[in-house]
């Protein structure tokens, strides 16, 4: 039987968190779920999701977290304590609000509600708001995500907020805001599930909660598809927002971690992910390129971009539309 597209959002809660209105804003697929490991730069402990504990000699330094990230983590890990020098872990709304005045960002409006398929780009519309707009709006029954953005072309004009982000503590001093991505987004903004072609992924969380769903790349029944088309990412058409009810019997392997301020998370090369704000939040991140294997993808990439283009080329636009992201 259909699913009634404006019925409550179904979807499996958490034990601890919070219920927003009729929907749950936290879930977890499968219902057992593998811990991904913590590693507390801090306290010398490494640690996982069952509060297991494993004495280390001491705070790696950054270029040993370096080469584990290019060349030996293959699963996902939090990092804590990393960057505790980060300013902007202190800033409050008002702080962000003061940092950015007015200027207007582009925010796009999903919907909270059940739907057959992944809530793409293309099916939101966009509003232009300012940060103290963006705090202000009632998202009972909508979300809004200023996301994928990269900050050099955006706060150019704002060098203090470029300057407030350094990677130096994970082992990349000559990455900044200008080498990475901002996210802002409201409780139940989301990104649907998919891998990332190139590289691997440094994510932080600066302010609110964020949940992640996290599968390997040998995961089965990802159901992976190129439309929408965007190059270097390969989306899946499960919809983890309002899944179906035998999606978690369907799905294993699943790595489930929420990222509070300060949380670190590493994200393998091919790993899959879903991503949605538990409440308010702001992430950065940057893409680190993996030489040994970004070639071969980058390869691929083309080949796939090419024969789009030869795709869309006598495609009317209403069709283009349909199969290309906005951002391609």
């Amino acid at each position: 039987m259909a699913r009634d597209p404006l019925q409550s959002r179904t979807c499996y809660p958490r034990h601890g968190f919070k219920e927003e209105g009729n929907r749950s804003n936290s879930f977890a697929y499968p219902p057992v779920n593998i811990p991904i490991q913590l590693v507390d730069a801090q306290t010398h402990h490494v640690e996982d999701d069952h509060k297991m504990n494993v004495d280390v000699d001491h705070i790696l330094p950054p270029s040993i977290i370096k080469d584990l990230i290019l060349d030996g983590l293959r699963y996902p890990v939090v990092f804590r304590g990393l960057i505790f020098d980060w300013e902007m872990l202190s800033w409050s709304p008002q702080a962000w609000v003061e940092h950015l005045g007015d200027m207007k960002l582009p925010f796009r409006r999903g919907q909270k509600k059940v739907t057959e398929s992944p809530q793409w780009e293309r099916g939101c519309s966009t509003e232009q708001l300012t940060l103290a707009e963006f705090f202000q709006e009632d998202t009972s029954d909508s979300w809004l995500y200023f996301d994928y953005k990269y900050m050099h072309e955006w706060f150019q004009d704002h060098p203090n907020i470029l300057r407030a982000v350094t990677w130096a503590n994970l082992g990349f001093p000559e990455r900044t805001g200008s080498e990475s991505t901002m996210w802002i987004g409201s409780s139940g903004a989301h990104t649907p599930c998919h891998i990332d072609t190139y590289g691997c992924n440094i994510v932080a969380q600066v302010m609110g909660r964020k949940q992640w769903i996290l599968f390997p790349p040998s995961a089965p029944a990802m159901l992976p598809t190129r439309v929408p088309y965007e190059e270097s990412s390969i989306y899946s058409n499960r919809n983890f927002y309002s899944p179906g009810p035998d999606m978690a019997e369907e799905l294993t392997q699943a790595r489930v971690v929420t990222l509070n301020p300060g949380d670190v998370l590493f994200v393998p090369h091919h790993w899959w992910h879903y991503v949605e704000n538990i409440t308010t939040a702001i992430s950065i991140n940057t893409w680190i390129s993996l030489t040994h294997l970004d070639s071969h993808c980058q390869l691929e990439e083309a080949l796939v971009k090419l024969f789009i283009a030869q795709l869309c080329k006598d495609l009317p636009s209403n069709h283009q539309q349909a199969l290309l992201n906005p951002s391609e």
